[in-house]
C-alpha cells in the first residue's frame, strides 16, 4: 500500500475528531478557560483553528 492513502486517512481522522472536539469546546469548553462571553460570529470564525489545534485546547478545557 502507498503511504499517501494513509496519510491522507490519517489527516481526514484528525480532522474528524477536531471538528467534533472543536464543537465541544465553542459551545461549553471556552467558558472553562475565557470567562468572557464568545459571539456565535467569534466561534464561526474560531472554528478552524479549533479543529487544526484540538488536543491543546481539549487538555486546556480539561485542566480548567
Amino acid at each position: 500500500m502507498e503511504a499517501l492513502p494513509i496519510v491522507l486517512l490519517v489527516m481526514a481522522g484528525y480532522l474528524a475528531i477536531g471538528a467534533l472536539a472543536s464543537l465541544w469546546f465553542l459551545l461549553s469548553g471556552v467558558k472553562r478557560v475565557d470567562a468572557n462571553p464568545l459571539t456565535w460570529g467569534a466561534r464561526i470564525v474560531l472554528f478552524p483553528g479549533c479543529c487544526a489545534v484540538w488536543p491543546v485546547l481539549v487538555a486546556k478545557a480539561v485542566r480548567a
